[in-house]
């Protein structure tokens, strides 16, 4: 059988009904040549139930029922891209959602380079968004992150799988307060031979960890996420919203480059 073009890796932990909105961005991709493998890492009952029955369904997609590892189970993530065959690899978080071309958008940027990523955005409950600045061929962003500063959310990463063979580690346990996928874009960053690509194109959306729905509980957790991903699945609200992130995205560069030119921004 040929090996598909995307491997794709969710790690999942202590979220559980969560993982079926990651699920489904998975599936409602316009590409469907692809694996996806489900990460546990001693996860909670919830999300083994649906992985399980995911990976019943659906012939591309697997689940493999660690137990909890060391740290963030990152050695977890490691075994499961040598267990699988997938040109490129990519991520989706176990509570991070996708657009339909999210898959078709990364193909485009990988052309040429070894990693590639489209801009990470924080979407907020109050309808506001956060987008993160980055080039990874501008020196400062490269400085900035071997030194710890972290922009590029794993949901927007796509790298080829020869690349990674050439990493000295690869996913490997982080140390305290170091992120973990931070500890693997290093590794990247510190090969003089490794070329890059960043877009500004929006193809994902992070719900972060601090957002308010956190304290409201799970459920409304769940109704962000359910709400999300119907907005995603519409073409016209999608547009909306990368209209809206492209917009945000204009507003914070032009007070940037006001801030570096000395002047006063109301």
């Amino acid at each position: 059988m040929a090996a598909p073009k995307f491997t794709i890796l969710t790690p999942t932990f202590d979220n559980g009904p969560t993982l079926e909105f990651a699920i489904e961005s998975v599936r409602r991709q316009s590409i469907e040549d692809w694996e996806h493998v489900i990460v546990g890492d001693g996860c909670v009952e919830a999300a083994r139930e649906i992985a399980t029955r995911y990976a019943a369904e659906d012939p591309r997609a697997s689940f493999i029922d660690n137990v909890k590892g060391e740290r963030h189970g990152e050695r977890h993530r490691h075994e499961a891209i040598q267990r699988t065959s997938g040109e490129l690899i990519c991520y989706i978080g176990d509570d991070d959602l996708w657009f339909g071309d999210h898959l078709a958008r990364l193909l485009d940027l990988v052309e040429g380079v070894d990693f590639a990523h489209s801009v990470t955005v924080a979407a907020f409950a109050d309808g506001s968004y956060y987008p993160h600045f980055v080039d990874l061929n501008l020196p400062y962003y490269r400085e900035r992150m071997l030194i710890g500063d972290n922009w590029i959310s794993p949901t927007t990463v796509v790298h080829r799988r020869d690349a990674y063979e050439r990493l000295p580690l690869g996913w490997s346990p982080s140390a305290e307060n170091v992120y973990a996928d931070l500890v693997v874009w290093q590794q990247f960053l510190r090969n003089p031979e490794m070329r890059f690509r960043g877009s500004g194109v929006v193809t994902a959306v992070n719900l972060p960890r601090h957002d308010p729905t956190r304290q409201q509980g799970e459920e409304a957790r769940i109704g962000q996420l359910r709400e999300w991903a119907a907005r995603l699945a519409d073409p016209t609200a999608a547009a909306q919203v990368r209209e809206a992130v492209a917009e945000e995205i204009y507003l914070r560069a032009a007070h940037h480059q006001a801030d570096a030119m000395h002047l006063h921004t109301s």
